[in-house]
């Protein structure tokens, strides 16, 4: 019985292929970009972390409860150790700390981002390498084998996915290690930029307190929440404390363990986006119920037909829902293969900042596949369920005299309905991208207060083993530097720890200027070290004073004007001194143009300090030792002014290796990239919101063209009567017009009413636009209005072009 419906089904759809395509193509639009949108989210923010017991997983944090702030990444082998000894409340306690290494086996110098692990830690995640084995106990002691294991990444990027990579040397930081097992391609471990793990034996250190990098991870004892384990683990570490007194303390934060790391902004951002999608979804439905409730009445009169001709109620209807789900289906079909499209195409445009530290290939699985089915079917079902209904409780009497006309009143208020709902989600949207497009403008009006117009940027990082001191890292850059002025096109370079709007760092603590009391509040406010070409290079404007000098002391600076202006709104800075905290005096020598300060989500600064690199100090990357296992970095960018940077990067990439060939350079890109990837969420947004509107609105314009020639169709005979008996033609164009904008303006107004509650959820991605502004409000809703009068149109030209004398025949 079934399958006769779905055959009968079938057959109808191929009779009206057009229709039939046109509401296949809106639903798979639909269902493709909430299959995207929503896998993004789900697999960055709604699932849990994909390993075993994740319900019980905690990251470990270390932290002081007598000083404020929330705990890093400090824990010392001791530690690691001696919570591994605390069954009540952590079955297992592992620790990882992550590390760079230069990579220098078979192809170019590349710098990796690598863990040390204690070697439990992949069974207590129930992770397994696809290939080769996890580590072995005594692995990570002192004197034991070099051995690593490596993603499926490097292994395809540095040993072309062959088997025989096992056992194979890499060699890191000039040591030799073993491949012994290469890990899933879909599990990225604890973050997905790393592509290294190096066993550690805490144990085995537990008197090197200077190895105080480590993070935390712990699965909790059965039956024991956050919550509690957390108040057990207070009680403890007091205890500790008195067993085995620490400098600092035992105590320790519990955290829930996360599918990734998002920074509050971006979750926000994407939780707006998911809502936006949501808001597509819901629009699609109501244009395909629009679409097929148009086509109900000649549907009910079939529907007549059959049931006087013995048909029951059940088949009737059941006929319908096979055909709305046959089209929902075929829908959702292509959506899911648009899906993987849109997806490919929304991680291009991401930001890097987004999304960071994923233990999931973000993808179409099969968890977002089953959430797009239940929609699709879920959808269909809707769709079909009232034309159904009302179509066979219609009297058979009154069907087969009055035609379809007597069956249209009930399906006619339906379509209009929804037409009413997707104009009201539709100007939801509208306006949601227009206040993120007057965002973008004001960000892009900014000036940088730096020409980055020919810039091209990279890191260039220098281990501690090779380059130990201040004078080895200044003769690195000078010779580089010296070999870069015979480069054909390049014009100037520099080094930074920083380009802007990033800088190097930022310093935290109440501002002091000499001869004055100390300011009542604390800042922050960013700094940078750098050259003494950085300000030339970057063209910055020199204000006052001087910039630096080849051979600099250590204690002074080069101050912004919004700097200069706090500390000495009425007097020169220059030869001024000043303080944080309590730290030493620092005398301003120079005096440059403010620089945007502001990084995504981050609170705009005039205040900008530049140091010499005769300042650096050891949170620069100034190594405890300078052997190659334990090597550190001195983090430096180098920027290039070119004539044409991109044609000029590998004579640039040349001259670097020419000084030191097993130097990795990192991170390349044109400045105007770094600048503008500092409003890269916002960009992102827009772009997404800009193309959900656009969607929805090509929705809105076929739903109205739709029901709007449904209506005409239905009231053929009527204009005919009307045109016979001398009505103008603007009469006409009136009555038809009115019907449509009619539907238009009460979804403006309902759409009008939730915008100004909904678009606060913006509120922390805008910029100098408020989430009520009026004139956003007011060109959305005059743009919907002028689009909305162009759909209507095409339905009242077609009316007026009908013969009087065929709109008589006309049933």
């Amino acid at each position: 019985m079934l399958g006769s419906d779905i055959r009968l089904g079938y057959r109808r759809l191929r009779s009206r292929p057009v229709s039939t395509a046109v509401l296949i193509a809106i639903i798979a639009v639909g269902i493709g970009a909430s299959a995207a949108v929503f896998s993004l989210v789900d697999q960055t923010l709604l699932r849990p972390a994909p390993f075993l017991f994740p319900n019980r997983l905690v990251m470990v944090l270390d932290t002081d409860r007598a000083k404020a702030g929330g705990g890093g990444s400090s824990l010392t082998p001791a530690k690691i150790a001696g919570w591994q000894r605390q069954p009540a409340v952590f079955e297992r306690f592992e620790g990882v700390a992550p590390v760079q290494f230069d990579l220098t086996h078979d192809g170019p110098p590349e710098r990796v981002w690598a863990l040390y692990v204690t070697p439990g830690i992949f069974s207590m995640l129930g992770v397994s390498p696809s290939l080769g084995r996890p580590f072995l106990p005594g692995e990570g002691q002192p004197g034991s084998a070099r051995v690593a294991l490596i993603s499926d990444a490097l292994w395809r990027r540095r040993f072309g996915a062959q088997a025989d990579a096992l056992g194979r040397p890499l060699t890191l930081n000039g040591e030799d290690y073993t491949v012994v097992g290469v890990l899933p391609r879909r599990s990225h471990l604890l973050g997905d930029v790393m592509d290294v793990w190096v066993p550690f034996d805490a144990a085995a250190h537990l008197a090197d307190a200077s190895m105080d990098d480590f993070y935390g991870f712990a699965r909790l004892a059965r039956g024991l929440r956050i919550p509690a384990a957390q108040h057990a683990a207070d009680g403890i570490a007091d205890r500790l404390q008195r067993e085995s007194p620490l400098p600092e303390s035992w105590d320790l934060s519990l955290r829930p363990m996360e599918i990734a790391w998002v920074r509050p902004a971006s979750r926000a951002a994407l939780y707006v986006l998911l809502g936006a999608v949501g808001f597509v979804l819901l629009i699609t439905c109501a244009n395909v119920a629009s679409l097929f409730a148009a086509q109900a009445p000649q549907r009910t009169r079939e529907m007549a037909i059959a049931s006087a001709l013995g048909s029951n109620r059940v088949r009737l209807v059941r006929g319908v829902l096979v055909e709305s789900v046959l089209i929902a289906g075929a829908g959702g079909a292509l959506g899911i293969l648009l899906g993987r499209w849109a997806l490919a195409a929304i991680l291009a445009l991401a930001p890097k900042e987004l999304v960071w530290g994923s233990a999931l290939t973000i993808q179409i699985d099969v968890r977002v596949v089953a959430v797009a089915l239940a929609a699709t079917l879920l959808t269909g079902v809707a769709i079909g369920l009232l034309p159904a209904w009302r179509g066979t409780r219609q009297a058979i009497d009154s069907c087969l005299r009055g035609g379809s006309r007597s069956a249209a009143a009930p399906f006619g208020r339906a379509s209009a309905l929804l037409i009413v709902i997707e104009v009201a989600f539709s100007l939801v949207l509208l306006t949601g991208a227009a206040l993120m497009a007057r965002t973008l403008v004001n960000l892009n009006a900014i000036d940088p207060g730096f020409d980055p117009e020919g810039l091209i940027s990279m890191h260039v990082d220098l281990p501690s083993d090779r380059y130990p001191s201040v004078q080895a890292r200044a003769a690195f850059f000078d010779d580089v530097a010296a070999r870069l002025s015979h480069v054909p096109g390049v014009l100037d370079s520099a080094v930074s720890q920083g380009l802007p709007p990033g800088h190097g760092g930022f310093s935290w603590g109440v501002l002091q200027a000499e001869g004055h009391a100390p300011e009542s509040a604390q800042v922050m406010f960013p700094f940078n070290v750098v050259s003494p070409t950085f300000f030339r290079t970057l063209r910055m404007p020199l204000v006052a004073g001087r910039t630096f000098q080849a051979a600099e002391q250590p204690d002074v600076a080069i101050v912004s004007q919004g700097m200069a202006a706090r500390l000495w709104p009425s007097d020169s800075a220059v030869g001024r001194r000043f303080r944080v905290g309590t730290g030493p005096w620092t005398t301003v020598v120079g005096v440059v143009g403010n620089v945007e300060s502001r990084a995504a989500g981050e609170t705009r600064t005039p205040l900008q300090v530049y140091r010499p690199f005769a300042r650096e100090r050891a949170s620069s990357g100034v190594p405890r030792t300078t052997t190659a296992s334990s090597r550190t970095y001195a983090y430096r960018v180098l920027v290039v002014r070119a004539a044409d940077p991109m044609s000029a990067l590998p004579a640039i990439r040349q001259a670097i290796w020419s000084v030191d060939g097993d130097q990795p350079i990192e991170d390349v890109a044109l400045a105007t990239d770094v600048y503008a990837d500092a409003f890269g969420r916002q960009r992102f947004v827009l772009l997404l919101m800009t193309a959900f509107s656009a969607i929805a609105l090509a929705l809105v314009i076929a739903g109205l063209i739709g029901v709007l020639s449904q209506v005409v169709a239905r009231r053929t005979r009527e204009i005919g009567i009307r045109v016979a008996l001398g009505a103008a033609p603007a009469h006409v164009r009136r009555l038809v017009m009115a019907q449509g904008m009619s539907m238009v303006a009460i979804g403006a107004c309902v759409g009008l009413a939730a915008a100004l509650v909904l678009t606060r959820t913006l509120q922390t991605l805008l910029f100098e636009v408020g989430p009520a502004d009026p004139v956003t409000f007011a060109g959305v809703t005059a743009g919907m209005s002028a689009v909305a009068v162009a759909g209507c149109w095409l339905p009242v030209r077609a009316a007026l072009r009908i013969p009087p004398a065929e709109a008589l025949r006309n049933e």
